[in-house]
């Protein structure tokens, strides 16, 4: 139900079923079960003093963060893409679309670059190394996606007048990729999606990718090989590590060309 969540807890060893958690006065958590999906997944049923669950977690939270970054973060706005729009159902921010300003928006509209956008709930999917010896033993999340009409025909335009596909970010291949039929057309609508991009993947949409710099055994650098190539993504990250590039959410990104395009 609405007030019911599935959280990540840390240390999870102090969050077993039957613990109440006080966050300040106006909330209270309690952990109602242990959740499989993760070893620090818990179920998590929280109640509102004044009833308004949603409102309470905005007072009282934080934007999440990945671990490696340890400053508070006062401005959420500063996690946040300049175009992102509606109501906030993600777990983070397509970090590769960090590196846009409202004005290198308006300057690729200017140059003939059609703009649209897509939609995709982060979480566990996204987050979770790869843990096991090989990558076909992972097991991905489902994570929600979802593609308007608006941009499933933007696409389709675009490739019908012989323009390119180019994804702001993983999580925009992902579900692109998602929503695809075998034809290589775009449908229109939400569902929740557990892709899995490894090497031999067949690109039926993107033709381009814009993405920074990701974490070893990642599902997010299994992606991008798939993409590019084996070699191709090793001979990038080798020139990055020798220049020193910034890795990770606010680090650097490249563009790169999908591997047979």
């Amino acid at each position: 139900d609405e007030s019911t969540y599935l959280c990540l807890a840390k240390p999870a060893r102090r969050a077993n079923p039957g613990v109440t958690l006080h966050i300040g006065d106006a909330m209270r958590a309690h952990i109602a079960g242990v959740s499989d999906e993760h070893p620090g997944a818990r179920v998590v049923r929280f109640e509102a003093t004044d009833g308004d669950v949603e409102g309470a977690i905005d007072t009282a939270g934080t934007a999440p963060l990945p671990p490696y970054i340890r400053t508070r973060l006062d401005d959420p706005g500063r996690y946040q893409t300049v175009y992102a729009d509606g109501k906030a159902e993600s777990a983070a921010a397509p970090t590769a679309g960090l590196h846009f300003t409202e004005r290198a928006i308006s300057s690729l509209r200017e140059r003939g670059v059609a703009w649209t956008a897509v939609q995709l709930e982060v979480g566990l999917a996204t987050f979770v190394p790869i843990r096991a010896t090989t990558l076909d033993a992972h097991v991905m999340h489902q994570e929600r996606c979802t593609v308007s009409q608006k941009t499933a025909d933007a696409v389709d335009v675009t490739r019908r007048q012989g323009g390119r596909v180019i994804a702001v970010g993983t999580t925009v291949v992902r579900t692109l990729e998602s929503h695809t039929t075998a034809t290589g057309a775009l449908w229109a609508g939400s569902h929740d999606t557990s892709l899995y991009i490894t090497p031999g993947f067949r690109f039926r949409v993107v033709d381009g990718l814009l993405t920074n710099f990701h974490q070893p055994r990642s599902s997010l650098l299994a992606l991008l090989a798939a993409f590019v190539g084996a070699d191709r993504w090793r001979m990038a990250y080798d020139h990055a590590l020798v220049h020193g590039y910034r890795f990770l959410s606010f680090g650097d990104c490249m563009l790169c060309w999908r591997r047979d395009a």
